[in-house]
């Protein structure tokens, strides 16, 4: 799984609502992330993604990455009850 991670949420337009996620990962895990983000319930929208790989650069290894993922997806107040 994911090393490390944090969530918070974020303002988001009326109708929506915005998640930040900022997690230690591999590029495995990164990709298996984007994938069900791409393709499963509920859809989502990617706002940010910033992917910091330096630790992988200076080491010459496939090190965990940190990355910041931003989402909002929308949100139905009446039926979320």
């Amino acid at each position: 799984g994911v090393v490390q991670a944090s969530a918070s949420e974020v303002p988001a337009e009326v109708g929506l609502v915005g998640i930040r996620a900022d997690m230690l990962m591999t590029v495995g895990q990164l990709e298996a992330l984007l994938r069900r983000l791409q393709n499963e319930q509920p859809l989502v929208l990617v706002q940010t993604l910033a992917v910091n790989a330096e630790q992988a650069r200076l080491t010459g290894q496939a090190e965990p990455m940190e990355v910041r993922l931003e989402v909002t997806a929308a949100y139905d107040l009446a039926t979320a009850q």
